[in-house]
């Protein structure tokens, strides 16, 4: 079985944020022979990036955008990068914890993942 996963759109950028959102559709999903089937399971990602240019402090969040939608959001990559929605999105948590380091930690001293928006 064979997932596709593309680029949705555009990248957005904010240096003065040091950060980076994106969308991902896994809208696609083909058995070897069969035919090309929309899979089950969430179709678009969402994924915002802080602290991108700091190898220690890097931190992602991935949202589906269902629950961006139903929450009666229209979504713009560009208004995640904002000040006040990094915020929102990241809580006041401190960047070592919430590093993508730390959280893989987390998940492989579990075998769960945070109770946060991650998808994994």
């Amino acid at each position: 079985m064979l997932i596709s996963s593309t680029l949705d759109g555009e990248v957005a950028i904010s240096v003065p944020q040091r950060a980076l959102a994106f969308m991902i559709s896994y809208d696609r999903i083909q058995d070897s022979a069969g035919p090309v089937q929309k899979p089950e399971g969430p179709g678009k990602v969402v994924y915002v990036y802080r602290y991108i240019d700091d190898d220690a402090k890097l931190d992602y969040r991935e949202m589906l955008l269902s629950d961006i939608e139903r929450q009666g959001n229209t979504l713009s990559l560009r208004s995640l990068l904002e000040p006040a929605a990094l915020r929102e999105i990241f809580g006041s948590s401190s960047a070592t914890e919430n590093s993508g380091a730390a959280k893989q930690d987390k998940v492989n001293a579990t075998g769960n993942p945070n109770p946060d928006q991650r998808l994994h």
